[in-house]
C-alpha cells in the first residue's frame, strides 16, 4: 500500500528523487490532475508540484494542462508561491479564459503570491473564494502578466490584486472584486500597472469596514480600451465607491469609467480621485453615474498641487478641481456645461455595443452635445470598441454610428497571360483590409501555379500596429513546376498561418504581409529551406512598412547572418494611393495583383522587377499564383463581463 499523501500545503519541494520525478523536471511541465497533491509517487503531476519544481529550476519554464482538464476547475488549498520565472498557460492554443479555471478554497487563505520574478499568466480563471479571505494575485517586485485572464476574488474577506512595487500588465481580460471594502487592483511601492481591453469590476457586497474602488493605491497606472465599473449592492454598507483613487501618475485613452451607489442611502461616488502630488492625462474617456445610483457623482477630483490634463473626454456629474486643470479641449463636462447623463446616453447602462468591454452609448440625437464635440486634431483614431471615428468625432469613449469596417469587396483577378505585360490601369495590388484577421481567423495558403523562369520563395511576416516588420516565416521554400523536379513544393500544398505561428496566434487579429524572393530555392536553398530566422531590416533596425527597399537577413541559430540573395517583392503598400508605386520593392512599382478566380481569392507576382525585361516576358504578373483564404480558426473572444452566480446570495 503505498504512503499517504502529504496535506497539499505543505511545502512542495519535498518531493522524493525518485526516476518519476527526474523525468518531469522538464522546461515545459504538463499539469495532469485537478487535485492540490503533492505524492511523487502517484503518477500524476498537480498544479502545486508543477509550480514546486519550476521554482527549483533555474530560468523560465512553462506550465500547461493536459487536454483532457480542458474544461475543468483545479481546486487549490492554500496559497501557491511563485519565486521564478515562469510561463502558466491554460491552453497554448490561446482559447480563452474558460479553458480551465484555477480555484483557490478552503479555509487556507491566498492565492498566487509571485516574488522578485517574471510571470506571464493565459487563458485561464483565477478565483479566490477561501473562508479566512485573500488576494487572487499578489506580487512583489515582479514583472506579471495575465493575457485572456479572469480573475474573481468572491470570498467573504477576500481582497483584489495586491501589486507592490514592478509591473502588472493586464490584456484581454477581467478583474472582478466582491467582497467588503475591496478594491479590484491595489497598488504600492511605485508600482505601475497597464490594462489593455480589459474590464475591471469592484462590488462591495457586506461587512461594516468601507466602500469599495476599481483601482487604488501608490503607483503609475495606463489604461486603454478598458472599463471600470464599480458599486456597493442594496445590503452593501453606505461608504461609497471609487473609480480610481491614485497617488502618482494617471494616463487613459478610450476608457469608461462608471461608479454608483446601490444601498439607497444617497451617498457619493467618485469616478476619479487624483490625490496630492499626482498627474493625470484623459483622452477620450466616459465618467458617469452606474445606473440605478442612488447618489450624487463626482467625475474627477484633482487635489491640491495634483495636474490634470483632459481632452476630448465627456464627465457627467461634477468636478472638483483643487490642482491645475488643463482643457485640451473637445470635452462635455456635466457641471460646466449643465449636462446630465439623460442628455448624451442612449440608456446609462453598460451593455455589449461591440468591442472586448461593455460601454455606454451615446444618444444620436442634434442636441447631444457629444456628438461631434471633440476635437479631429487630438480624439483618438478609434473608439473604445476599435470602431473608427467620423470626421466629426464624438466626446467620450464611444463613437456613435460607428461599427465594424465593411469588407473588402474582391473583382476578378486581371487576365493573366504568358509573355503579355500587363496595362497599368489592370495593376490592382492587394488591398491591405483582405489582410487584416478579424480575432478569431485563421489564413490558409494554397500554390496554384508559377510560369516563371525562377524557383521562388514564398514567405509571410507579421505587421504591427505601428507598421513594423515582424517575425518573417517562410510559407514555400521552392515554388516550380517546369525546371526542378525536386523542388518542395508541387501545386496544392497548403500551409496557414497556425500552421507557421501556432494555434491561434492571430486570435485577437492582426495584420500579415506576403513577401516573394525571387529565385530564392536556386540562390540559397540552404536559408530558405533551413533552420534560422529572418528579419527586414533598414540600416541596422528593424524596417517598417513605409521604408524603401528593406534589406532581408538570415540569422542562423550561432548568430551568424547573411543577407539574402534575390529580389524581394512585397503585396503590403505603406499606403499609397497608386498600386503602381510601392518603396519597399527594388523598382519602387507594385508588384502583384490579386482579385478573385474559380471563388479564391488569389495572389499573382511578378518576379522581375518593372521596369526590366518589360517586353521580353516581364510583367506578366504570372510567375507565382497564390490562393489566400480567411477562415475562423477558433471562436473570437467575446466580451469581458463577470456573471456571479445567480443563486448565491452575495452576489445579490
Amino acid at each position: 500500500m503505498s504512503e499517504p499523501r502529504a496535506p497539499a500545503f505543505q511545502d512542495a519541494l519535498t518531493f522524493a528523487d525518485t526516476e518519476a520525478t527526474i523525468s518531469r523536471l522538464q522546461a515545459t511541465l504538463t499539469v495532469t490532475t485537478l487535485d492540490d497533491v503533492v505524492d511523487a509517487t502517484d503518477g500524476v503531476l498537480s498544479l502545486r508540484e508543477a509550480v514546486g519544481e519550476a521554482n527549483a529550476r533555474t530560468g523560465a519554464d512553462t506550465i500547461t494542462f493536459a487536454d483532457a482538464l480542458h474544461g475543468g476547475s483545479v481546486r487549490i488549498e492554500g496559497p501557491l508561491g511563485i519565486t521564478d520565472d515562469l510561463v502558466v498557460d491554460g491552453d497554448p492554443a490561446d482559447g480563452g479564459s474558460s479553458s480551465i479555471g484555477l480555484r483557490f478554497a478552503g479555509e487556507n487563505s491566498g492565492g498566487f503570491d509571485v516574488r522578485d520574478a517574471a510571470v506571464t499568466f493565459e487563458d485561464l480563471g483565477i478565483i479566490e473564494e477561501t473562508i479566512d479571505g485573500g488576494s487572487p494575485l499578489r506580487t512583489v517586485d515582479s514583472s506579471v502578466r495575465l493575457e485572456r485572464v479572469d480573475v474573481r476574488s468572491g470570498g467573504e474577506y477576500s481582497s483584489g490584486i495586491g501589486v507592490a512595487g514592478g509591473s502588472l500588465e493586464i490584456v484581454d481580460g477581467s478583474v472582478g472584486a466582491y467582497a467588503a471594502a475591496v478594491t479590484a487592483i491595489g497598488l504600492s511601492d511605485g508600482a505601475r500597472l497597464i490594462v489593455e481591453d480589459s474590464l475591471i469590476t469592484a462590488k462591495e457586497a457586506t461587512g461594516e469596514i468601507g466602500g469599495s474602488a476599481g483601482i487604488g493605491g501608490n503607483g503609475e497606472v495606463v489604461l486603454s480600451g478598458s472599463t471600470i465599473d464599480v458599486s456597493t449592492s442594496p445590503s452593501g454598507n453606505p461608504f461609497g465607491v471609487d473609480g480610481v483613487v491614485l497617488d502618482g501618475r494617471l494616463t487613459v485613452t478610450n476608457s469608461t469609467i462608471v461608479a454608483g451607489s446601490g444601498n439607497g442611502s444617497g451617498d457619493p461616488a467618485t469616478g476619479i480621485t487624483l490625490e496630492a502630488g499626482g498627474t493625470a492625462s484623459l483622452t477620450s474617456v466616459t465618467i458617469a453615474a452606474r445606473a440605478g445610483s442612488s447618489g450624487d457623482l463626482t467625475g474627477i477630483e484633482v487635489a491640491p498641487s495634483a495636474d490634470l490634463t483632459l481632452a476630448g473626454s465627456l464627465v457627467t456629474g461634477g468636478t472638483s478641481v483643487d490642482g491645475t486643470f488643463t482643457d485640451g479641449g473637445g470635452n462635455v463636462l456635466g457641471d460646466r456645461d449643465g449636462v446630465a447623463a439623460g442628455d448624451v446616453f442612449e440608456s446609462g447602462t453598460l451593455a455589449d455595443n461591440g468591442g472586448p468591454t461593455p460601454t455606454l452609448a451615446l444618444r444620436e440625437d442634434a442636441s447631444n452635445p457629444a456628438i461631434g464635440g471633440a476635437d479631429p486634431a487630438t480624439a483618438e483614431a478609434l473608439d473604445q470598441r476599435g470602431f473608427a471615428r467620423d470626421a466629426a468625432p464624438d466626446s467620450g469613449a464611444f463613437e456613435a454610428g460607428a461599427g465594424p469596417v465593411a469588407p473588402p469587396v474582391a473583382g476578378p483577378l486581371p487576365d493573366l497571360v504568358d509573355g503579355r505585360p500587363l496595362a497599368d490601369s489592370a495593376i490592382n495590388g492587394v488591398d491591405r483590409a483582405f489582410f487584416t484577421l478579424d480575432p478569431g481567423t485563421d489564413a490558409t495558403f494554397t500554390f496554384l501555379d508559377e510560369g516563371g523562369r525562377f524557383v521562388s520563395t514564398l514567405g509571410v511576416y507579421r505587421i504591427t500596429d505601428d507598421g513594423t516588420i515582424t517575425d518573417p516565416k517562410i510559407v514555400f521554400a521552392g515554388l516550380d513546376t517546369n525546371s526542378l523536379p525536386d523542388a518542395p513544393v508541387d501545386p496544392g500544398d497548403q500551409v496557414s498561418l497556425s500552421d507557421l505561428y501556432g494555434p491561434g496566434a492571430f486570435a485577437g487579429g492582426g495584420e500579415f504581409g506576403l513577401f516573394l524572393i525571387a529565385d530564392g530555392f536556386r540562390l540559397q536553398p540552404e536559408l530558405v529551406d533551413g533552420d534560422g530566422r529572418f528579419e527586414f531590416r533598414d540600416g541596422d533596425e528593424i524596417a517598417h512598412i513605409g521604408d524603401a527597399v528593406p534589406k532581408l537577413v538570415h540569422i542562423a541559430g550561432d548568430g551568424r547572418e547573411t543577407l539574402v540573395d534575390g529580389a524581394v517583392v512585397h503585396t503590403v503598400d505603406a499606403g499609397a494611393a497608386d498600386p503602381l508605386s510601392n518603396a519597399l520593392n527594388p523598382s519602387g512599382r507594385g508588384q502583384v495583383v490579386s482579385g478573385l478566380q474559380d471563388d479564391a481569392f488569389v495572389v499573382a507576382f511578378e518576379d522581375v522587377p518593372l521596369g526590366v525585361n518589360d517586353g521580353f516576358g516581364g510583367r506578366d504578373f504570372n510567375d507565382v499564383l497564390i490562393a489566400v483564404d480567411v477562415e475562423p480558426d477558433m471562436a473570437p473572444p467575446g466580451m469581458h463581463q463577470w456573471a456571479p452566480p445567480s443563486d448565491d446570495p452575495f452576489f445579490v
